[in-house]
C-alpha cells in the first residue's frame, strides 16, 4: 500500500489545526486500505444494500482491516499469540456488519465471508472440481494435489507477505508441479476444461496474500 504524502505546509499551522489536518488526511488513507478479502466481491452480493449501508459496510471493513494488519505484524512470527487476537477482531467487525444489516442481508454476507476467509480460490477450485465430472479416485488425487499445494503457499506466507510480485512469481513457479499432477490424474478433455476453468476463476491472482 502506497504512503498518504503529507504536504509540508501543514506542519506550519498551529498544532489544533495541524491536527484537524492530519486526521483528515488519515482518514483518506484508510479509504484506500488495501485487503486480502474481496469485500467489494462480499457487498455486491448482498441485496438491497442502502446508499446508508454501503457506506457503514465500508467504514466498519476498512477500519479492521487496518487493525487486522497491525496486530499481524505486532505478531509477525508469533503465531499462537496472534491468531487468537485476529480473530477476534474478525468476531468484532461481523457483530458490527451484523448491527447495521437484515438478518437476510447478514446471512448472505456471513456465507461469503466465510468463503473469503477459508479463502475464495480454495472454494473456487471446488467448483472447478465439481465442473470437471472426477470420478472418485480423480477426486481424492485432486484434492490431495490441491491440500499439497496450499499448504506449501501457506507456509511460505511471510516471505511474500505485503509483495503482490513476489506472490505471483512464487505461486507460478509452485503451481507447474501442481498442474503435471492435474494433467496426469485427468483425461486430455479433461485437463483442457482445467485450464479454461482455472483462467476463468483467476486462480493465483484472486487473492492479494
Amino acid at each position: 500500500m502506497a504512503f498518504c504524502h503529507i504536504p509540508k505546509y501543514l506542519m506550519k499551522n498551529s498544532i489544533k489545526i495541524g491536527s484537524i489536518l492530519l486526521l483528515t488526511v488519515f482518514i483518506s488513507c484508510q479509504e484506500k486500505v488495501e485487503s486480502r478479502f474481496n469485500y467489494g466481491l462480499v457487498k455486491s452480493k448482498i441485496e438491497n444494500l442502502t446508499k446508508e449501508q454501503a457506506a457503514l459496510f465500508d467504514e466498519i471493513t476498512t477500519d479492521y482491516t487496518i487493525k487486522v494488519k497491525s496486530t499481524y505484524e505486532a505478531f509477525r512470527g508469533n503465531k499462537k499469540e496472534g491468531r487468537p487476537k485476529i480473530l477476534a477482531l474478525y468476531q468484532e467487525q461481523d457483530q458490527k456488519i451484523k448491527n447495521i444489516l437484515s438478518s437476510d442481508q447478514y446471512q448472505v454476507y456471513t456465507e461469503e465471508i466465510k468463503i473469503e476467509r477459508e479463502g475464495r480460490e480454495k472454494y473456487n477450485t471446488t467448483l472447478i472440481r465439481d465442473e470437471l465430472g472426477l470420478d472418485s479416485v480423480q477426486t481424492a488425487q485432486y484434492n490431495l494435489a490441491n491440500e499439497a499445494f496450499y499448504k506449501l503457499l501457506i507456509d511460505n506466507h511471510d516471505n511474500y507477505h505485503g509483495k503482490p510480485e513476489v506472490y505471483l512469481q512464487y505461486y507460478a513457479e509452485i503451481d507447474i508441479s501442481r498442474r503435471k499432477a492435474f494433467k496426469e490424474l485427468m483425461t486430455a478433455d479433461q485437463y483442457i476444461r482445467y485450464e479454461q476453468l482455472a483462467d476463468e476463476h483467476r486462480l493465483g491472482k484472486v487473492e492479494a496474500y
